[in-house]
Formats: structure tokens, sequence, C-alpha cells
């Protein structure tokens, strides 16, 4: 159990119940949590029970006091205190489930715990709300679909002009975007969207980019996936608000399940599921739809089941995962719909049945997977063990780039390659000092001048820089590597407008 001002947090191990419907076990301190409990739903209540600052993901900046029985007892989880900041595992050979999880919700059809609830749920709507709103503007400069378009018809000549409209979306580029202008290599050369990736740091913590950046044909250098990958330690301004969308997202679930609590313990109330099916039936959350549908389930209403579950396509736009989420729940209700009205019990699924439930169990994860787990580890199908999320183990899943390509190739004499050559908007200064040193810079001179038109320090060994040509005129240039004092390569190349 998790202890913070006061509010505390168990989980239902019930297999049976819906997650849309822990939140009401969650609070009725009966002390549902037990041995058994995953350890994901743990952490999943404690996030969502926490205070803004908590979910912050730019650090703690409050206390958490842990509280764990000892290891003679089995203990499952006892946190590393070096995972998060702030937190103190505290060990508690006395602690019991029903004094540990006492509830924290005022039950009854008046008074605060109604209102309070009904007050939270439409704060966190507002929050949300607005925290979507600004991403919406800011995402892609508001207009993915127009991007995309820059990028799908753009040409080699326009590379320069491509890099730098994906700079004036970052940090807030969305992920199908970066995927896209990685996979234009034609245009994109290695350095211009290593630039482009840098600058959005959440670009290292998605897999299907690391995929695009791996499948280049011209592989990027290691110390160019190196730079990206530093992004896997920091928080970009988009996460930080995706961050504020969910937690609000969060709050908005949690007030709205206290609402159907409160509801069913309501002794005054001689309706009180007409008002939990008017406040799932009304919600912004698709799994309270879900949960909608499952209560007329269970009241054999079978129409106005599918009546719910039709509107889930109306009123909630649906990305490929929730659409394939959606299709499968579709067949499960109509799966259990047919058992029923035949008289079948769970144990008497036939092997087509059987089949399509341990396809999505195989291949899912969604609430169908969950749903089809739950039948077939009742009915002996499978032996299902829920895995446990140790912190240590998440602090030490960093994602690794694919180090076997080789480099792309430097001239070991004067170690630095220049391109496009002849250039025109931009130009690429590749380049490695070998040995250590104090200070290093790239100067531009004109050609038959002498004078310097460009400076630029550098702090890395090796690196690949764009230079901004579009000030400079029509003509030929020397680019010089100097290194603590010392002129220790040069290169020529031309401007072409």
């Amino acid at each position: 159990d998790f202890n913070y001002n006061g509010s505390d947090v168990s989980v239902t191990t019930d297999p049976f119940i819906p997650a849309s419907l822990a939140g009401i076990a969650k609070n009725q301190g009966s002390g549902a949590s037990d041995d058994n409990a995953p350890a994901g739903n743990l952490f999943s209540q404690l996030n969502s029970n926490l205070q803004w600052q908590f979910n912050n993901i730019n650090g703690l900046v409050g206390h958490i006091t842990y509280w764990h029985h000892s290891n003679t007892f089995n203990t499952r989880l006892v946190p590393d205190a070096g995972y998060i900041n702030n937190v103190t595992p505290t060990e508690n050979i006395l602690a019991d489930y029903i004094s540990a999880c006492a509830s924290h919700q005022s039950s009854g059809g008046s008074g605060g715990g109604l209102d309070d609830a009904k007050s939270r749920m439409a704060d966190a709507d507002i929050g949300e709300e607005e925290a979507k709103s600004t991403l919406a503007a800011l995402v892609d400069a508001g207009d993915t679909p127009a991007l995309q378009t820059d990028i799908s018809t753009a040409t080699p000549s326009e590379a320069y002009e491509i890099r730098n409209e994906l700079l004036e979306t970052a940090p807030y580029t969305s992920d199908d975007v970066l995927i896209e202008a990685t996979e234009r290599e034609d245009v994109l050369n290695n350095a211009l969207i290593r630039d482009v990736l840098v600058a959005n740091p959440q670009a290292a913590k998605s897999e299907e980019v690391l995929t695009a950046i791996d499948n280049r044909a011209n592989a990027m250098p290691n110390y160019m996936k190196d730079q990206i990958n530093e992004g896997f330690d920091m928080v970009s301004a988009k996460e930080e608000l995706e961050a504020k969308a969910f937690y609000f997202s969060t709050a908005y679930t949690n007030a709205q399940s206290d609402l159907v609590y409160i509801y069913l313990s309501d002794t005054t109330l001689s309706h009180a599921m007409d008002s939990v099916v008017n406040l799932l039936s009304t919600s912004k959350n698709i799994y309270a739809r879900y949960q909608l549908a499952s209560i007329y389930f269970n009241k054999q209403d079978y129409i106005n089941m599918n009546s719910a579950l039709d509107d889930i396509e109306n009123e909630f736009v649906l990305n490929e995962m929730m659409q394939t989420e959606y299709e499968q729940l579709i067949v499960y209700f109509d799966l259990m719909q047919a058992l029923y009205s035949s008289n079948r019990s769970i144990n008497q699924l036939n092997s087509a049945e059987k089949n399509q439930l341990l396809d999505w169990y195989d291949n899912e994860v969604n609430l169908a997977a969950v749903y089809a787990r739950n039948i077939l580890n009742l009915t002996g199908d499978i032996d299902y063990q829920e895995p446990y999320i140790l912190p240590d183990e998440l602090k030490s899943s960093t994602v690794e780039f694919n180090t076997n390509h080789q480099n792309v190739s430097i001239d070991n004499y004067n170690m630095m390659q220049l391109y496009p050559n002849p250039a025109k908007n931009y130009l690429i200064c590749e380049y490695e000092i070998v040995g250590e040193f104090t200070e290093a810079s790239l100067n531009i001179i004109k050609s038959g001048s002498g004078k310097s038109l460009y400076d630029l320090k550098l702090n890395q060994a090796q690196d690949a820089k764009t230079i901004d040509l579009r000030e400079l005129s029509t003509g030929n240039y020397i680019i010089v590597l100097m290194v603590d004092g010392h002129q220790v390569a040069t290169g020529k190349f031309s401007i072409a407008k």
C-alpha cells in the first residue's frame, strides 16, 4: 500500500472486474489488495492518485513514504531509493490491509463526497482540454498533414528548407513526421536529419523512429546516433505537456470512479444504478463506455449494450490500436451474448471461441486481451502469472542503438569532409579531432581575401556541423579547422546560388 497526504491506495485483484471498475474496490477500504496484487497495477494506482508535482516528469518536489512489509513476509516490492528522489522505504511489520487501506471517500447522496467528486471531475475536464488544445496548436505547427505533405513532396534541392521547417516545429514534432522525415534519405542526409532529431529529445524514446534511423541505406555514424540518444534522459516540452494532459485525464477518471462508488454506496437512492449509467453514458473516457456496455450485458439488455458500443465509434476518434481494440471488444461482447443466450457457462466455450481468445491473448495488449486472459486463466487453458515490474528494471531499460554499422569515412589526413559541394544554402562539415584538445573552432574564409566570415566554437572531438550559407555570396571559400591555435585541417568549397 502507498500513503500520501492521508490518501491511501490499494488495488483489487479480482480478474473479472474491468479496469474501469477497479476504482470502486479501491475506495471501499475492504482490504482488497493482497500478496498476489500485480505490481503494475500498484504503480499505476500510485501514479494516478498523487498530486501533479508527483506526476511531473521533470522531477519530484515533495516527499513520498513507501510503506512495505518486512522481508520475512516475502516482500514483493521494495523501492530503489536511488531510482526516484525523495522516496523513503519504511518497514512496517504491523501493517494490515484493512487499517492501511481505509476508505478516503464520503458516501451519501449529498455533502462533500459527492460535491467534491463532481468538482474534481469538472476541474480535471477543463485542465485536460486546455492541455490538449495547446498540444494541438503546437504539434507540427498545428497541421500534421500539411507538414507531412511538405516532406513527401520535397526535392533534394529543398533539403535545407525542409530541415529548417522541421526545426521550427521542434520540440513539438510528432513521431509520424519524424519517421517520415527520417525515411526521406534522398532529401535529408544524416547530418540534417540528426539536427532535427536532436532538437526533438522524444525521438530517442520512440522505437519506430530509432528503427527508421537504423534502416537508412547510408548508415548513420555512431556518434550521431549517440547525440540523438542523449534525448533519452531528457524531457522535451512536448512530453511535459503530454504528461500534464495525461495527469488531468487520470484525475478525471479517478473522480468518475469516486462518483460511481458514492452512488452505489448511497442508501438513500432507490435507483443508484441509474445514476451510474447516466454518468458513464456521458463520460469522455472511452473505457467508461465499455464499462457501460458491461453493465447492460449483466442486465441482459443487449439492445442498449450494442447501442453503447455503437456510440463509441461515433463519439471517439480511434487510432489504429484503439480501433483494433474496439473491433475485438465487439466480437467479445457478441461471444458473451451468444454464450449466455445458449445457456452455456464459461467452461463450455467451443474450440473456435477459445482460439479467438487465445489469439487476442497472444498478440494484443488491450482490454480485449485482458478479458481473454482472465477467461482462459479461469478455464485452465493458460497458466498466467502476473509479471512484477520493479523500479530497478524500469531504470535499466534504456534504448540502445545498433552499433554494427561502419562510421562514415573521414579522410585520416585532413580529418574533414565537406558536403554538398558546391553548396547553395547550407554546408555540412564533418570533422574528427585526433587526441585531446582545449579549444577548437571552424573558420570560413573567402578565397583571396583572408577575412574570416564565420567562426564556430567546437566542443566535441567528432561531429557534423550544419552551417547556414544563405548570407554568403556566390564564390569560392576555404574552411579551416583550428585546434589549440594551430591550423590542423583545411577544405575548399564553393557556393553556387
